[in-house]
């Protein structure tokens, strides 16, 4: 028989669960703390009570209500999923898993805790489990549009493109209004290079949800790649007024626009720098732009500042040793001690150039004007020698380059036609050349001359103060450690140089090297002798290389917009007494 305290207790709490829903929170936390007063194991009250609480206080202090709430009620699936959400808003992601793994023991038909636990393992990198989630949360629900994006985001970035790509259709399938979907399209695009239509699928998610920061900020992007900066750097701009704390965003703008030091927006980043709440990550981001800000209005010691604490910031966040990289090209060189020899070993096909050098040293330059000319595609930073070398690492279980000891004639035509495969599959036959500028290849010229022996080198040199400043003061998108320390720049070049001059000895007439500065001085020579190693004819359009249309997505994306000038030559000099480090380093010491 059931009391009638028991009674009352229970319509005071339906009354309660009525306020709350028709958003009467105040008189339903009023009940709630009735109800408890009269049954402190009213599992359901504390559930309740706790997410009124998490709307007026936040997670932290509405842990404790969805705890009781789970303790009291191991079967209330709800109390465990939202006591995991909390406990992921306040950064407890490892505690969070357990109670999502409850809401699910509790409710497996919930398509719901399949999804959140997936975007739980997704954040933690375990990408099969948060697969297997994704996919459950589907069967159970074949209409859950949230499901198939961050699934389709989640193949993305594993680098399956094509599922991915199918994920989103699907959601718009489903609902041709999902804008996130449109946005995520285009991000595939955009990874493929097919910026054009990377745009396209921008605008279609803005016409959806206009008020998204987030996809402007793409778009943005994706305008800079297309050379339409004035466009970049509105988007950017609209970005920042739906998201004025949109750190990253502030970066980016600075890419494509100068701005004064007295412009209201430089105010406000430094007001953000400032600001003791703020992130680390946004600290990094509004210190490059800062940095860039004072280094173009030439007030140097205030730009070295910004730049010193964002690169200090990022350069903790990773664990990274210069000697073992060091080490490594000691190793390489030792390893490939003679040229190729001439026994028919390698695919003889001269399509691919590549242009090797440290970054900032005017790699993107000369590729944007290898594909001015007709007979050259411009293949940006392709990852397909990296690609073979891992292949090769997991096939033989060892490191390179001792991966390719004995490494067959046969075995490295197949490996020189495997590459080819790619380049053409990708950029297709009518192009003569397709250039390859991926930082990286530098360690493997070695390898390259072996599988592909008529492949050319570009190798770009610049003043070594100039290269290693630049780099500074840029924020990477790929994983480029050395990057944000001064003496482990210095150090990266030097051993760099040690490497290119390895490959130099070894096959002198395979390598073109290119002077940064005498190129900019003596344009027009310099090409005639670039062209005339590459075995093309001059063509006029190589000389107006800035006019060039195509997609570029390096951070020298704009400057390759520009003609010829002597604007970055011996920029160091205004840095020159915080750069001590980094002399050093250069010296070897």
């Amino acid at each position: 028989m059931v009391s009638v305290a028991t009674n009352v207790v229970q319509d005071k709490f339906q009354l309660a669960f009525r306020k709350q829903a028709s958003g009467n929170l105040r008189e339903a936390a009023t009940l709630y703390h009735e109800v408890l007063n009269a049954n402190p194991d009213h599992g359901e009250a504390y559930h309740n009570l706790g997410l009124i609480v998490l709307d007026s206080a936040g997670p932290a202090a509405a842990i404790p209500f969805f705890w009781h709430a789970a303790r009291l009620r191991p079967l209330l699936s709800d109390a465990h999923n939202s006591l995991a959400n909390a406990l992921l808003r306040v950064g407890k992601r490892e505690m969070a898993e357990p109670s999502y793994r409850r809401a699910i023991e509790a409710a497996p038909g919930d398509a719901r805790f399949h999804f959140n636990l997936a975007n739980l393992l997704s954040g933690l990198a375990r990408t099969a489990e948060a697969e297997h989630s994704y996919r459950e949360a589907i069967r159970l629900d074949p209409k859950y549009c949230e499901a198939y994006n961050n699934l389709g985001n989640l193949l993305r970035t594993d680098g399956r493109h094509d599922e991915a790509m199918t994920m989103f259709r699907r959601t718009l399938e489903i609902d041709p209004g999902f804008a996130l979907a449109h946005n995520n399209i285009g991000n595939v695009l955009r990874d493929r290079e097919e910026t054009a239509e990377a745009e396209h699928s921008y605008r279609e998610a803005i016409r959806f949800d206009p008020g998204r920061a987030i996809t402007h900020f793409n778009l943005g992007n994706a305008l800079r790649d297309l050379g339409r900066m004035a466009e970049a750097a509105a988007s950017f701009r609209k970005a920042i007024d739906l998201k004025p704390t949109y750190a990253d965003a502030y970066r980016h703008l600075m890419q494509v626009e100068h701005l004064e030091i007295d412009d209201i927006l430089v105010a406000f980043m430094q007001a953000r720098y400032d600001d003791p709440l703020i992130s680390e990550q946004d600290k990094v981001y509004l210190g490059f732009a800062l940095g860039q800000v004072f280094d173009r209005n030439k007030d140097f010691d205030r730009a070295f500042d910004y730049f010193r604490v964002a690169n200090r910031l990022h350069r903790k966040t990773f664990t990274y040793d210069i000697k073992s990289e060091n080490a490594h090209a000691q190793r390489i060189r030792s390893f490939f001690t003679a040229a190729p020899p001439s026994d028919g070993a390698g695919l003889a096909d001269e399509t691919p150039i590549f242009i090797v050098g440290m970054m900032r040293s005017g790699t993107t330059l000369m590729e944007q004007i290898l594909a001015s000319h007709p007979a050259v595609a411009g293949g940006g930073e392709l990852t397909f020698i990296q690609d073979l070398v891992d292949a090769r690492k997991t096939e033989t279980g060892r490191a390179y380059p001792d991966c390719f000891a004995g490494l067959t004639p046969a075995g490295a035509t197949t490996l020189g036609a495997a590459y080819i495969g790619r380049a053409r599959s990708k950029y297709g036959t009518a192009a003569r050349f397709i250039t390859d500028k991926m930082p990286q290849n530098f360690l493997y010229l070695g390898l390259i001359a072996r599988i592909l022996p008529k492949a050319r080198f570009i190798y770009m040199k610049r003043e070594p103060m100039d290269v290693c400043l630049s780099i500074f003061t840029i924020l990477f998108t790929g994983p480029h450690p050395y990057a944000y320390d001064l003496s482990e720049i210095g150090h990266y070049h030097r051993f760099s140089e040690k490497v290119m001059q390895h490959w130099i000895d070894l096959f002198p007439e395979k390598v073109h090297v290119q002077s940064y500065e005498e190129l900019v001085a003596n344009g027009e020579a310099s090409i005639r002798k670039l062209l005339e190693f590459c075995d093309l004819p001059f063509h006029a359009g190589c000389l107006e290389f800035h006019k060039t249309r195509r997609n570029v997505t390096t951070a020298s994306a704009s400057q390759v917009r520009e003609r010829l000038n002597s604007r970055s030559i011996n920029r160091w000099k205004g840095y020159g007494r915080h750069l001590q480090e980094l002399t050093a380093a250069l010296a070897g010491r």
